[in-house]
């Protein structure tokens, strides 16, 4: 992805911006072409990255598959609680 800083100039494009900061905004050109603008967190960049290493990802799976789960229910059983249609959701 490429990054383009825009200058305080330029009025259409900021005002394009000020707008995606509250909604996302599709952008139809002349030619028919359409773009999306979103305003995104650093969060997701913080996601976005990790994902996007092979290595961690292959590793993450391997980790997984290796991994000997045990069902909640089960888990819950051995803890003594009750069945979870019968728990109650605190408000």
């Amino acid at each position: 992805m490429k990054t383009v800083t825009v200058s305080k100039r330029s009025r259409a494009v900021n005002a394009l911006l000020d707008q995606a900061r509250e909604q996302d905004v599709l952008v139809r050109a002349d030619d028919g072409t359409q773009f999306v603008i979103r305003a995104i967190d650093e969060f997701g960049r913080e996601i976005e990255a990790p994902r996007r290493n092979k290595e961690l990802m292959a590793f993450l799976d391997k980790c997984t598959r290796e991994t000997e789960w045990t069902p909640l229910a089960e888990v819950e059983r051995e803890l003594g609680l009750p069945p979870r249609k019968a728990r109650r959701r605190r408000p």
